[in-house]
């Protein structure tokens, strides 16, 4: 029997995979981020130093406090790239 292939998973759903990771083990999240960042920056074809910066410290802030204002300008953000999140 040969083997299955697993999809891989989007970005809109690799972030919610880190989210939940902050909520249920937050010694994990910044790793997770940080990952999550990486992702983000290899899909944002021709992203600028400037808004990959942004964009890490808008997903560092969906683990904090003002969670729908950085999801919004990272959606936003998203956006300007062609991405969905």
């Amino acid at each position: 029997m040969a083997a299955r292939e697993i999809g891989t998973v989007g970005l809109s759903d690799a972030l919610a995979l880190a989210l939940l990771i902050a909520e249920q083990a937050p010694t994990r999240w910044p790793r997770a981020a940080a990952r999550w960042h990486a992702r983000f920056v290899l899909a944002a074809k021709g992203i600028e130093v400037e808004n990959s910066a942004l964009a890490l410290q808008l997903v560092n802030a969906l683990g904090g406090k003002d969670v729908e204002s950085a999801w919004q300008m990272l959606r936003l953000l998203a956006g300007r790239y062609g991405l969905t999140l």
